[in-house]
């Protein structure tokens, strides 16, 4: 109650404002409604590098659909639907309370009606979780260091059933990232596309995770593989990287 309360005062006395800042090219409109957003939204900022390899490649285009599983506030959510263009689709995954709130102000700012904002947790199967309430939260893994709430957890299978089939899969679940690829048990090989923030060291292990075992779920028979170790690209062969056990880094499949 304590942590809850504090994180409550933190929200209540952040002086809110709105902005509009250019977002890889497009400009967005965002609600700044905490330290973190402010931190990471109040500035322009170039076009990610997962998605210049989609678009170089073709796949994220007019009429792709798109899963964000972990969007935050959404903004990278709104440019993915701004290159789908009116008649593709992105679902984003949100579990934090706050940051879902704010995500559909950012969804209704824009105008974005081919983005929908899920307030759920991606996992292994759909149910309920907890989820720890930092700004940049996580599924809770029994530190206790932050307050808890209980979500609403939803598998990409299910996802997939519901929505179709994604032309892309954008994961990035604060290390849950195995769990989260435990859901696809169905449709993991009908997806041609995926990205994937690997929180080796940062999350990844504490979930009963490892490189050797998500890379497992992609197979170099079946997939391309790309890696970059920072955000700001560029993506190469996985063949050229040495090793990857407890460190950050961002990772492409791609079904051949």
């Amino acid at each position: 109650m304590a942590r809850r309360a504090k994180l409550e005062r933190s929200l209540k006395t952040f002086e809110r404002r709105v902005v509009t800042h250019r977002f890889g090219g497009i400009d967005l409109t965002v609600s700044l409604c905490d330290p973190v957003g402010a931190e990471w939204y109040d500035h322009d900022s170039g076009m990610l590098a997962e998605i210049a390899f989609f678009k170089e490649s073709g796949a994220l285009k007019d009429g792709a659909t798109v899963f964000d599983l972990g969007a935050h506030q959404a903004v990278v959510a709104l440019q993915l639907a701004h290159h789908v263009g009116p008649t593709g689709r992105v679902v984003a995954l949100e579990a934090n309370p706050h940051n879902a709130r704010v995500a559909n102000e950012n969804v209704a700012q824009n105008g974005a009606r081919n983005l929908t904002i899920l307030h759920a947790a991606a996992a292994s199967e759909d149910g309920v979780l907890e989820f720890n309430e930092s700004l940049n939260g996580q599924v809770d893994g029994g530190a206790g260091t932050h307050g808890k709430v209980q979500v609403k957890s939803r598998s990409i299978d299910s996802l997939a059933a519901e929505f179709g089939t994604p032309d892309i899969v954008y994961v990035d679940v604060e290390g849950f990232e195995c769990a989260v690829l435990d859901g696809a048990g169905t449709s993991l090989d009908r997806i041609p596309n995926w990205f994937i923030e690997v929180h080796g060291g940062a999350g990844l292990e504490k979930f009963g995770g490892s490189v050797d075992r998500l890379l497992g779920y992609f197979p170099a028979d079946r997939f391309e593989r790309h890696f970059c170790r920072s955000d700001e690209g560029p993506f190469v062969p996985l063949s050229e990287t040495g090793s990857l056990e407890g460190t950050r880094w961002f990772f492409i499949a791609t079904r051949i």
